[in-house]
Parts: C-alpha cells; sequence; structure tokens
C-alpha cells in the first residue's frame, strides 16, 4: 500500500493519477472540534476542561491536522496551561 500526499492536486501528471495508479482520491480537510480536542487529549491526558478550553478558542480558525500535531510537539513539554497561554500564535501561524 503506498500513500501519496499534494496540496496540488490539479498541477500533478494526469497519467501520475490514472486509474490503476491511484485507485482511491481522499481529500483530508482542516481538523474539526472534535478531533482538536481529541489531539489536545492524546498530548496532555486527562485535561479535559483544558482541551474544552483549546476547542472554543480555536473555534473559527482553519487548522489542519498537520499543524496542530506541529505545536502540541513543540509546547509538548509546557503542560496544558502553557499550550492554552500559545494559543493565539497557533491562531495566526493558522491564518
Amino acid at each position: 500500500m503506498v500513500f501519496m500526499t499534494t496540496n496540488h492536486i490539479t498541477k500533478l501528471d494526469p497519467a501520475l493519477v490514472r486509474p490503476g495508479r491511484v485507485d482511491v482520491m481522499h481529500a483530508v480537510g482542516n481538523a474539526d472540534e472534535s478531533q482538536v480536542r481529541r489531539m489536545f487529549l492524546k498530548f496532555y491526558p486527562g485535561e479535559t476542561e483544558a482541551s474544552e478550553n483549546f476547542a472554543t478558542a480555536l473555534k473559527g480558525v482553519d487548522v489542519s491536522m498537520a499543524l496542530l500535531q506541529g505545536f502540541f510537539l513543540q509546547h509538548r513539554d509546557d503542560g496544558a496551561p502553557g499550550a492554552l497561554r500559545a494559543t493565539q500564535m497557533l491562531r495566526e501561524e493558522a491564518e
């Protein structure tokens, strides 16, 4: 099984993505509120209230799962309070 990713599918040569080479295409969108909460809890287990606050702070912001994961990796040693304090930086990066 091979996974290929691109942000610019229309720029790929049609021969590269023809049937037989690419059997399934799936668009991965931005994180929804539930995904934001669940990923927060993966990095900061037991911090349910903080995850709710974090998800609320990101409402209306389109954030990819990759950007979200990178943010949590960058702030993994800051604990839930540190991640909450840095939410504005994530908002700015996403926008």
